[in-house]
């Protein structure tokens, strides 16, 4: 049986999974199917490397807990803008800190905490 080029095969997942999430989550009620296409393409910038699975999923939902306290803080003030400031700036911090750390570095993934905070505001 002749073996699918890896390359190939990434193309099409890619190509394939992702943007028929998108076309069909929002008739399902799923309003965050676009995400996908994002997190496809973090995982290709990322080098493609299964190796990697783990950390970026664990740093993609790291992110939604992050994502959940920067919308939810500035509203809980009288200074919105200040407040969502200093939220960014000490989650920000705080997600580069702890994803350093000996032994969690080696389970999370910094950019992808980063990447997957944002997803909490498409919902």
């Amino acid at each position: 049986m002749h073996k699918l080029n890896p390359t190939i095969a990434l193309a099409l997942f890619v190509a394939a999974i992702p943007s028929l999430w998108a076309v069909v989550a929002p008739f399902i009620g799923v309003t965050v199917g676009a995400a996908t296409l994002i997190v496809g393409g973090f995982f290709v910038a990322s080098g493609n490397d299964p190796k990697n699975k783990w950390r970026l999923l664990f740093g993609m939902w790291l992110g939604i807990p992050w994502g959940m306290m920067a919308v939810t803080f500035p509203g809980l003030t009288g200074w919105p803008k200040l407040t969502l400031y200093v939220t960014l700036f000490v989650l920000g911090g705080l997600a580069v800190l702890i994803s350093s750390m000996p032994g969690i570095r080696n389970w999370v993934d910094t950019a992808a905490w980063l990447t997957g905070w944002p997803f909490q505001s498409l919902s």
